[in-house]
């Protein structure tokens, strides 16, 4: 892994064909989507490592919520699959996409400390698939009990050195890990749970953007890499080039509503793509027009606490104000 050439890996033992694509949703994958769950899926030496490239909006956990569809409806009920992030956040949103697919045969190991303190919100949603690691069965027998025959476990990288999850890791063995987020973990930190779990470990896929997130205290220390800095590796990766179809969401402002959407219009993804990504992205939007995009310096800017989250209030005036502005020439000129 990382050495390259020089590695070598014992071959895997195949018992069963390649499961098949399935994903019970009516989004269709495009075309570099459906290659990364190919990638997955396949039971070929070559692919016991992969690397997925996927900026923003390309649908990496929609990647993540087919291969694990794919494979839990095989033939083959013995393989597992372990998801895997950096934060308990990135792990509830790979949770929420399976959720939207329908897909609930799944568990959620969360620590005792995240869920007892603000955090429980986050899995109002997932509350009956989350075990909390105080709650760890001891033995092989209740454990089955609890996690009812799923095969499915998702859980943050620190977890996988909690000492009592040796029985869970019996009961589900660690085949095949899905890390999100990976440009976030530091590559020396995927060391202990190689060691750990080297017996069983039959692949390892790693799902990121090192242009949008690095290593975890990369700020402290600069010179931390994660996978996407190892040559060999990311040579070979694969890359989510189509950002979604965009998705119309609303944003609350004071008591209005502003239509907004989760995705880029065309010349922003443009740009982005051409600077950021050597030209190889493209974007999917209903807003074509060049002059979408406009910069506003709003001065003393200031983050105050609100609820369970930050907000700049000054920005959202501006934000208002343009609105408003928009809205009254969009009215006139119908009026017209």
């Amino acid at each position: 892994m990382w050495l390259g050439k020089n590695s070598s890996w014992d071959p895997v033992l195949k018992t069963s064909t390649a499961p098949s694509f399935h994903f019970p949703s009516d989004r269709e994958l495009n075309p570099s989507q459906r290659n990364a769950v190919d990638a997955i899926l396949s039971n070929e030496d070559i692919n016991r490592i992969v690397v997925i490239h996927g900026p923003p909006g390309t649908g990496k956990t929609t990647v993540i919520s087919a291969a694990v569809t794919s494979v839990m409806a095989s033939l083959d009920k013995e393989r597992t699959i372990w998801l895997v992030a950096q934060s308990n956040v990135a792990v509830k949103n790979i949770a929420e996409k399976l959720a939207s697919v329908e897909f609930w045969d799944f568990r959620i190991l969360v620590s005792k400390d995240f869920h007892f303190d603000w955090h429980e919100h986050l899995y109002e949603k997932i509350e009956h698939n989350v075990i909390r690691s105080d709650s760890f069965p001891p033995s092989v027998i209740a454990t089955e009990r609890m996690l009812l025959g799923s095969r499915v476990l998702l859980c943050t990288l620190s977890m996988l050195s909690n000492d009592k999850l040796a029985t869970i890791a019996r009961v589900v063995p660690l085949q095949t890990i899905i890390f999100d987020e990976a440009s976030q973990i530091e590559i020396g930190d995927y060391l202990p749970l190689l060691v750990r779990f080297r017996l069983t470990l039959h692949k390892l896929v790693f799902i990121g953007d090192d242009k949008q997130l690095a290593p975890y205290g990369s700020t402290d220390i600069p010179d931390l890499e994660s996978i996407f800095e190892k040559p060999h590796l990311r040579e070979n990766s694969l890359f989510l080039n189509i950002q979604c179809k965009n998705t119309v969401l609303l944003i609350s402002i004071d008591s209005y509503k502003l239509p907004s959407s989760d995705r880029m219009p065309i010349p922003i993804g443009n740009f982005i793509s051409k600077h950021v990504y050597n030209g190889k992205l493209k974007s999917e939007h209903m807003i074509t027009d060049p002059q979408c995009c406009r910069f506003v310096d709003v001065s003393k800017g200031k983050e105050v606490s609100e609820g369970r989250s930050w907000k700049v209030r000054r920005h959202e005036r501006i934000i208002f104000c343009i609105f408003s502005f928009c809205h009254i020439r969009i009215s006139k000129k119908s009026t017209q």
